[in-house]
């Protein structure tokens, strides 16, 4: 029970990191399930992609709260969607019961959550911050081969928000052939010719593995460092020795 509740069904019950409004879900699932052959069939559709969803990231999310949150938005919506189908019809006194209740559920949510909230807002990645690494995020929406992939070892959020570019973020399923590894020769190979990746992005308090820092080391140029990150191009056969250095010593 406590494998289902905490991991398969965490997105309704895990009450500590979603809140809880998402398990009156359940219930009107159940009642949807009853009334199935009055549902249109843009309902059943709605219904049946928000399964495959639950489904998908309770099997494969292992109940971690940041992977399930993904899904809160829509969870909302079906409840409140399918809530006012089922409320519509019925007494307003009803109706008035059921959104107090749900709006009790939001303020305390919101009561419950707020010193997290603030934390999130004061620790947003911004523009203006003074160790935002403006050069980096330029050189990189700049680099013209639109087929270029980084690997993203550190501070994600910097890449995928800012920049136009495809990364593979280091703890990507995709990496696992190549952390299967046993020497850098093959490492390497799989970097750039499955991978396709062609820089790499990583920030001082990264630690890589002995075969990744073998590949840095030897087998990249740096092309910029700037505000505690390091921009490394994997050197091609035909490439110049010697790398193009943008130092920022703000790091």
């Amino acid at each position: 029970m406590e494998l289902w509740l905490k991991r398969y069904l965490s997105l309704f019950f895990n009450f500590k990191d979603i809140g809880n409004l998402s398990w009156l879900a359940i219930p009107l699932f159940i009642y949807f399930l009853v009334t199935i052959k009055k549902r249109k069939r843009w309902e059943m559709a709605i219904i049946f992609v928000f399964f495959l969803s639950c489904l998908s990231l309770g099997i494969k999310g292992h109940g971690y709260p940041r992977y399930l949150f993904t899904l809160y938005p829509f969870t909302l919506t079906v409840i409140f969607l399918f809530g006012w189908e089922f409320i519509k019809k019925k007494s307003r006194y009803l109706q008035i019961s059921v959104l107090l209740i749900c709006g009790i559920f939001v303020f305390y949510n919101y009561y419950h959550y707020k010193d997290t909230y603030n934390l999130f807002w004061r620790t947003k990645v911004s523009l203006s911050e003074y160790n935002f690494p403006h050069k980096t995020i330029e050189i990189i929406n700049n680099i013209k081969d639109p087929n270029s992939v980084f690997l993203i070892c550190s501070h994600r959020h910097l890449f995928f928000y800012h920049t136009n570019k495809k990364g593979i973020d280091f703890r990507d399923p995709k990496l696992e052939f190549f952390n299967r590894q046993e020497n850098k020769e093959a490492a390497l190979d799989v970097l750039k010719n499955q991978l396709r990746v062609k820089y790499i992005l990583l920030y001082w308090s990264f630690k890589p593995n002995p075969i990744l820092r073998d590949i840095i080391e030897n087998d990249c140029e740096l092309i910029i460092r700037d505000r505690g990150g390091y921009l490394y191009k994997i050197r091609e056969p035909d490439d110049k020795l010697g790398a193009i250095i943008y130092s920022y010593e703000n790091i």
